[in-house]
């Protein structure tokens, strides 16, 4: 596995852990750099699954320095790829919703992508490197959570918690939609597609309903922050002045998992499922 020490990766090794059923090894290195990631290839040690979710998620640095963008979240998986390929074993690739351009929402499967800045170019570059090798399965989705270790204030919900302690203003989009699962109820998702055999080359993962940026700050509040001072702003993300741009209809159709058995939570369930992870 890679990226054990990120948002979904954490969550994943303690759900493997905690299953006997499974010896989890977590690969050590850089996955761009071919000389780490060659004793995994050569070893003797069999493999059943190859996880990936090891990425540059930094969507800024990704369009200030694309070239390191697509070193990691495109060669870097190509890398990791062969890992599986060389062990012949099935082979799974965290992707994300970002890959379509946010136009529609309630994207499936089979429908084309078109990503909006080199961030999802290069997150589409890795899936393409996926699909060259018939043992692979890639999962779409919108991640939310906190990290196990602590807020590193560097996703949307690290920002929310830190903002609302502080009682900082904020901004927050009503055109950006989503429909975000917890790194806790993905992590689970991705232990059942491991014992299962039915499943297709990309499965969307997310809840059974969509929400906005705003909305879920507004609930957040709601359920956690009553005592916050500042201010809540609706402002729509085409005023944002981001770097690269960002999509809006961020939702994917989960139909596809449903009919294989998946149960999609409401993104309140999700949301107080964060409230609850990080009280404890």
């Amino acid at each position: 596995m890679t990226g054990d020490k990120g948002l979904l990766g954490t969550a994943v090794v303690s759900c493997l852990r905690m299953d006997m059923r499974y010896e989890v090894t977590v690969f050590e290195g850089d996955i761009t750099k071919e000389d780490d990631m060659k004793m995994y290839r050569e070893e003797n040690v069999p493999y059943d699954w190859v996880l990936h979710f090891a990425a540059c998620t930094d969507v800024g640095r990704c369009e200030k320095d694309q070239a390191y963008c697509r070193m990691v979240n495109a060669e870097g998986t190509m890398r990791v790829r062969d890992i599986a390929e060389h062990h012949s074993a099935r082979f799974l690739y965290m992707s994300t919703v970002s890959v379509f351009d946010g136009a529609t929402g309630n994207y499936r499967e089979h429908d084309m992508p078109y990503p909006k800045n080199n961030y999802n170019l290069s997150k589409l570059l890795g899936e393409h490197s996926a699909l060259e090798y018939e043992k692979s399965v890639i999962v779409r989705s919108n991640l939310i959570g906190i990290h196990s270790e602590g807020n590193r204030g560097k996703n949307f919900f690290e920002w929310l918690f830190k903002s609302f302690s502080a009682n900082e203003d904020m901004n927050l989009f009503t055109d950006v939609r989503m429909n975000p699962l917890s790194q806790w109820s993905l992590a689970e998702n991705i232990i059942r597609l491991l014992d299962g055999d039915k499943q297709g080359r990309i499965i969307h993962f997310g809840t059974k309903d969509i929400v906005s940026k705003f909305e879920i700050a507004l609930y957040l509040k709601e359920c956690a922050f009553l005592s916050y001072l500042g201010k809540l702003t609706e402002v729509s993300v085409d005023d944002s002045g981001l770097q690269g741009g960002r999509p809006k209809e961020m939702w994917l159709n989960t139909e596809y998992a449903e009919k294989l058995g998946f149960v999609m939570p409401s993104w309140k369930e999700e949301v107080n499922k964060i409230i609850q992870k990080v009280k404890n």
